[in-house]
């Protein structure tokens, strides 16, 4: 065993991507179907894919709702690993919008420097995440939470959450609304959306590092996040 090993344990924040994955508002899922087999005298097996980009754990990027706002390849990669990041842990209602005031509610014993790059948010709709619930009445975000975690967090570079979307499927149009304060900024926030946050049981991780596939002109992307904890 490694030093570095012993110090840290290893967990993924992210859902396997396929077919498992619940697609938005019920819309098109993954679907994966095999182009070669080995079985059927193929001389290796492989598969092709059909989906959105954005489904199961992935990134919202700026230009998924600014038109000149930057895509998936307009990041270093500096930018997806995250040295500091804050965890908001919420056990939240179906159908709930997470205010500024549930952040300040939570806040109330911080003592940090503000500089986290990365905050993430469990509101517990991951543990549902097999049922209809998930996507049809899941929990969103607030309007003004953006701009509150600018102000409170000078550093702040993305905000990941559990829930299917920052916008809940029984609050749309404020969805909408939010998705503009967060990406259509000149300090955008980027989102990752549908997210497994179960496997930090609370803990603040040590380091995440969420890469998103490098998609051409992508204005979301499927992400693998991996946490040290």
């Amino acid at each position: 065993m490694t030093k570095n090993s012993a110090r840290f344990q290893r967990v993924f924040l992210s859902h396997p991507w396929g077919p498992s994955c619940p697609p938005y508002a019920g819309g098109e899922g993954v679907s994966i179907k095999p182009t070669r087999s080995l079985a059927a005298g193929d001389s290796c097996n492989a598969v092709e894919f059909k989906a959105p980009n954005h489904i199961g754990t992935h990134f919202d990027f700026p230009s998924h709702f600014h038109p000149s706002g930057k895509h998936a390849l307009n990041y270093s990669p500096d930018f997806f690993v995250h040295d500091k990041t804050l965890v908001f842990w919420f056990e939240t209602p179906y159908g709930h919008l997470i205010e500024v005031g549930d952040l300040e509610h939570a806040l109330r014993n911080y003592d940090g420097d503000g500089k986290e790059t990365l905050i993430l948010v469990r509101s517990g709709a991951s543990l549902y995440r097999h049922t209809a619930q998930f996507w049809q009445a899941g929990p969103g975000i607030a309007p003004g939470v953006a701009n509150f975690l600018r102000k409170t967090f000078s550093q702040l570079t993305s905000v990941g959450l559990d829930s299917i979307s920052i916008s809940s499927l029984l609050h749309r149009e404020i969805g909408r609304s939010v998705h503009h304060e967060f990406l259509c900024h000149e300090r955008p926030l980027l989102i990752i959306e549908d997210m497994d946050l179960e496997p930090l049981a609370a803990r603040v991780p040590h380091k995440v590092i969420a890469l998103p596939l490098r998609l051409e002109e992508g204005d979301g992307a499927p992400c693998t996040v991996i946490a040290e904890l």
